[in-house]
């Protein structure tokens, strides 16, 4: 991956270490970290703090990543869409070196999980499903919090 800076059209940083398409990033809230998803079934989290872009934690699945995404309140909760169509909400533990990321993969009633965000104060999660639906979740613990919203065009959350 490269990262450019948009007015000197500069290489910042190239990250090196996905060994398959990288399907997404995100941004960390205040943009030290960045992560990136890819079909090598990977979620890599980059720290852009040192010079050097380091690759400061792995997260591995069992199928292809297809997005990955941080909440807007926390560089340690992201969630992640799996080419499997499941959508798993991730918890990071206080230091890279520590235990192994706390996993909850999100109910989405049989649809199968297609796109996922954050709300912008990040209490909740939405989930696009392969169903034309978007379920409405917690985001802190997955559980879903409003009906499934399919065609409506006025859900509030």
């Amino acid at each position: 991956m490269t990262i450019w800076d948009i007015e000197t059209r500069n290489v910042l940083r190239w990250l090196g270490g996905h060994v398959k398409t990288v399907t997404s990033v995100s941004w960390s809230p205040l943009s030290r970290y960045l992560a990136s998803s890819s079909l090598d079934w990977n979620v890599r989290i980059w720290d852009l703090g040192d010079e050097y872009g380091t690759c400061v934690r792995t997260v591995r699945f069992d199928t292809p990543v297809t997005q990955v995404l941080f909440a807007p309140d926390s560089s340690r909760r992201m969630v992640v869409v799996l080419e499997s169509r499941e959508a798993v909400l991730v918890s990071l533990p206080d230091t890279p070196t520590s235990s192994e990321p706390l996993r909850t993969t999100l109910d989405t009633h049989g649809d199968g999980a297609m796109s996922a965000c954050f709300s912008p104060s990040g209490k909740h999660l939405l989930v696009g499903t392969n169903k034309g639906s978007v379920q409405v979740l917690d985001a802190r613990t997955g559980e879903v919090r409003r009906p499934t919203y399919a065609g409506s065009r006025h859900a509030a959350l």
